[in-house]
């Protein structure tokens, strides 16, 4: 029987180098209607923003209340 010399790739980059039918992937790709990425960053800054200034700052009712009820529970 006679023996195959395969050539496995050994490093990452050859890995990656690999031409195997790459024209032939399907990807699903979703898109957001007309939403840019610079939208998408500020909306979720806002969010953060929002959660930090005004969540937190609820007092007893806010996250930070629900939060510190959690832990005495468990004290």
């Amino acid at each position: 029987m006679k023996s195959q010399n395969l050539h496995l790739p050994s490093t990452s980059l050859e890995l990656a180098n690999r031409n195997d039918d790459r024209e032939n992937v399907d990807v699903n790709v979703n898109e957001i209607g007309n939403i840019d990425a610079v939208t998408l960053t500020a909306v979720g800054f806002a969010l953060i923003a929002f959660n930090f200034l005004v969540f937190a700052n609820m007092g007893d009712v806010g996250i930070g209340g629900l939060v510190a009820r959690i832990i005495n529970t468990f004290q």
